[in-house]
């Protein structure tokens, strides 16, 4: 897995996400942290601390794409964000919540694991530093926050 500081290591659960989140702009980002930070054994562990372990374990191409780096392996990734995230609203439920036009529930209603899996994969500070822009549309103005990642300080002369 990629190391950034607050990620795997951190678990933390706790996510500063927009009032007004896109959930399907969510699952995007989710999907491409995934992807891209993800090894073998990092998607066993997120299935066990997700309680998604038959899934993923189960899935016929999901691990094996990403052990032959085949080139559908973006696409198994894309199956199994709802998945490890628990995404509480199928696809049928979220067209008509849509279509009556009532109000989405709240991101950590429909995504019950979000906070587990962002804190495993160090999301928030991924996308800080892969896309600044897409960070701002998932995560509300945060004063103070910072972390450090590979860089080295000079030491003081004297």
């Amino acid at each position: 897995m990629t190391a950034v500081a607050g990620g795997h290591g951190s678990r933390s659960t706790t996510q500063p996400w927009r009032d007004d989140l896109d959930p399907d702009v969510l699952v995007t980002a989710v999907g491409w942290c995934l992807g891209e930070v993800l090894e073998l054994a990092d998607w066993e562990e997120l299935a066990r601390i997700t309680g998604t372990t038959a899934w993923i374990c189960g899935h016929p191409r999901l691990l094996s794409s990403l052990a032959f780096g085949e080139p559908d392996y973006t696409e198994h990734v894309r199956a199994a964000v709802p998945v490890v995230l628990g995404d509480r609203l199928t696809e049928h439920e979220a067209s008509t919540a849509r279509a009556a036009e009532d109000a989405d529930p709240a991101v950590g209603d429909r995504f019950p694991h979000l906070g587990t899996v962002a804190g495993f994969v160090g999301l928030r500070e991924w996308l800080a530093l892969r896309d600044p822009e897409l960070f701002a549309r998932l995560y509300a103005p945060t004063v103070g926050f910072a972390w450090e990642v590979g860089r080295a300080t000079a030491p003081a002369v004297g």
